[in-house]
């Protein structure tokens, strides 16, 4: 019997384990890992005062499709908003979008800031909290996985200390780009 081959809908050849014959598959977010286009972007904002808000916001671009997570991690209780359709006075200083891929030389297509200014706050589309009273402990992290941002439609994360104490307050920003 000679060799079989199988291919995707493309053509492209599939890959095979060569000891198990089995089909090798991954998932997305690995995929997308391997090809270079995974990054991530995170800033600390340190000292935090009790009742101050800190934002970090995404300006996805017009042409690519990007998946979007983030993770916001704290020593105290926070309140978690993200809002869509957010107008600023001052887009903020910029954030550095990292390859996951550190042997790929691709880069990002979205634009991250942190700490803009605020002219009129956008619509909030998700509430999380982070280290409240019970079934949470005093500090720790929210993460929410793979949004599907719209092109050219900001997303801000609006991250709000209420610990009643000074905190350091972590975001992350999780993108996968389709091209």
């Amino acid at each position: 019997m000679g060799k079989v081959y199988l291919l995707d809908v493309d053509g492209n050849l599939l890959k095979v384990d060569p000891s198990t014959k089995i089909l090798l598959n991954m998932d997305y977010p690995m995929n997308r890992l391997h090809e270079g286009h995974s990054y991530v972007a995170s800033h600390l904002f340190s000292t935090v005062a009790d009742g101050n808000i800190v934002y970090m916001r995404i300006v996805p671009h017009a042409t690519t499709h990007a998946h979007f997570g983030y993770v916001i991690m704290s020593d105290g209780a926070c309140k978690i908003e993200v809002l869509e359709g957010t107008t600023y006075t001052n887009p903020g200083g910029a954030v550095i979008l990292y390859n996951r891929d550190r042997n790929s030389a691709n880069g990002s297509d979205q634009l991250v800031y942190q700490s803009p200014v605020i002219n009129v706050a956008g619509t909030v589309i998700s509430v999380n909290l982070t280290g409240a009273d019970k079934p949470f402990i005093a500090g720790g992290s929210v993460v929410s996985h793979d949004w599907h941002l719209k092109p050219s439609v900001d997303i801000l994360l609006k991250v709000t200390n209420t610990s009643g104490d000074a905190s350091e307050i972590i975001i992350k920003f999780n993108i996968l780009e389709e091209l």
